[in-house]
């Protein structure tokens, strides 16, 4: 059983890499758990759009706009896209 387990943010650059040593050093890989969480740009498209109120859009029931929608982004694309950005080493 682990004695801790320890969560470590990357990203691509070498900056963040650079803790890599100092954890091994800290803590043994063979008492610990270590968690690299690769952090990525979201991705593309994906977000909520907030009606624009001077876009004099008439409003359905709910409040919505009846103007222009944005292309809906289905979770699979989200999925697919942010696997596209993360490399693996």
């Amino acid at each position: 059983m682990s004695k801790y387990t320890v969560l470590v943010p990357l990203n691509k650059s070498e900056l963040s890499q650079e803790i890599l040593p100092y954890i091994e050093q800290f803590l043994s890989p063979q008492e610990n758990s270590l968690i690299l969480l690769y952090l990525t740009n979201p991705p593309k498209g994906s977000g909520f759009v907030v009606p624009d109120p001077s876009s004099n859009y008439a409003l359905e029931p709910g409040g919505e706009p009846l103007g222009p929608k944005p292309h809906p982004i289905y979770a699979s694309q989200e999925e697919d896209n942010i696997k596209a950005h993360v490399e693996t080493a």
